[in-house]
């Protein structure tokens, strides 16, 4: 009787453990699935950030040239609109970024 109690024993700890097993490899998938999230949206937000940058820069090399007043005053208007644009995508991606993972808490 006791070699059966050991046996009923030992087939309930392997249990436990294939069951420690299974939660551990669902929350190492969460943790690479919100890694790779997180690595998207920091390229996303390279990509926006650079494209906006580098439309800045030639706007503004343009405005060095202009003589017309109206158009340099254009020029400076789509110089600040962009930036205010890219500020903004920037607060979006760095909220996301920093947004805990499901029932984490930083």
């Amino acid at each position: 009787m006791s070699e059966h109690r050991t046996d009923v024993a030992s087939h309930g700890e392997g249990d436990d453990a294939l069951g420690l097993f299974h939660a551990a490899s669902r929350a190492s998938e969460r943790e690479l699935a919100t890694l790779r999230e997180r690595q998207r949206i920091a390229t996303a937000l390279h990509d926006s950030v650079a494209q906006s940058l580098f439309a800045i820069g030639v706007t503004a090399q343009q405005s060095r040239q202009e003589t017309d007043l109206a158009t340099l005053q254009n020029q400076i208007e789509t110089i600040e609109t962009t930036a205010a644009r890219a500020r903004e995508e920037l607060r979006e991606a760095l909220a996301r970024l920093n947004a805990a993972p499901d029932g984490l808490a930083f």
